[in-house]
């Protein structure tokens, strides 16, 4: 009958507003990501002695150069450490840094609930771990592409001392249907906020 018809449009319009505002998010983040590593002071700049995954390369060294190189440019304590799930596996996997935990009997792998259940500080840094990806098209050939690329780690201070790193408000919608009628109005907006970062409080490590 006709209010099912009603109901059931407006569970799929319910559906996709909650599709795009999904969608809005992940083109956020991408901004965000994309605008910490392009705004990376070059002077914050570390290349890693070699990939993580390899067994030569000293990410504890690399990471801490990082750390140091904020400290001494902007005179403030990095806190945050952002890479891809490969990255994080081959933290994981490496000597040092597998030395590095069962030497100094931290229990933080245990005990953790937080960001990145493996690694959720390291060296004094909360570490993130960016899963989002985006797609070249939605074919069966299109291909997909991480927000935070596998060969990138970034070193930072999160927070207002970063700047401004939220670029919009949540998305509001407002959907009212005409009575016997299978229309349904909808009305959405969001009110975005210029997005500034002090560049001497990131650094990106280049290689890994």
């Amino acid at each position: 009958d006709s209010a099912t018809a009603v109901a059931q449009g407006r569970q799929l319009i319910t559906d996709e507003v909650e599709f795009l505002a999904d969608t809005i998010a992940l083109r956020q983040e991408k901004e965000i990501i994309d605008l910490l590593v392009s705004s990376a002071a070059s002077g914050n700049a570390v290349n890693a002695s070699a990939v993580w995954s390899d067994a030569s390369s000293t990410p504890v060294s690399d990471i801490r150069t990082a750390i140091k190189n904020i400290k001494v440019n902007y005179h403030a304590a990095a806190d945050t450490l952002l890479i891809s799930p490969q990255v994080e596996l081959d933290l994981l996997n490496h000597a040092d840094v597998k030395d590095l935990f069962k030497y100094s009997g931290d229990r933080a792998l245990l005990q953790s609930q937080g960001i990145s259940r493996a690694i959720p500080n390291f060296l004094g840094l909360d570490v993130y771990v960016s899963d989002a990806v985006t797609m070249s098209g939605i074919e069966s050939g299109g291909t997909e592409t991480g927000l935070v690329g596998d060969t990138t780690a970034l070193v930072f201070k999160r927070g207002a001392d970063l700047g401004v790193t939220f670029v919009a408000e949540r998305l509001t919608t407002r959907r009212f249907a005409i009575e016997l009628r299978r229309v349904i109005h909808l009305q959405m907006w969001k009110t975005f906020i210029p997005t500034v970062f002090r560049s001497k409080l990131i650094a990106k490590i280049s290689g890994v």
